[in-house]
């Protein structure tokens, strides 16, 4: 409705952007960590084997964004 990505409604949620907007909303965060180490080591070895984001998703429980972003580096980057 009013063409604005989820990435930049997070950012304003989280503060990141629009800081000097003030809300009467106190958003949480869902951080529910469903992924460590070992996990992630495994996701990168699949993905390498061509598994798809759906499979992996669906396997570890965690939404396709999460998987797109371990294989493009945007998280887990420090993990091999």
């Amino acid at each position: 409705m009013f063409n604005i990505s989820r990435s930049v409604i997070e950012g304003i949620k989280l503060g990141h952007i629009w800081k000097h907007v003030k809300s009467s909303h106190n958003y949480k965060l869902k951080r529910g960590n469903k992924l460590n180490e070992v996990k992630v080591r495994v996701i990168k070895r699949m993905i390498e084997q061509k598994a798809s984001a759906k499979f992996i998703s669906q396997k570890f429980k965690v939404n396709e964004s999460t998987y797109y972003a371990i294989k493009n580096g945007e998280t887990w980057k420090d993990i091999f």
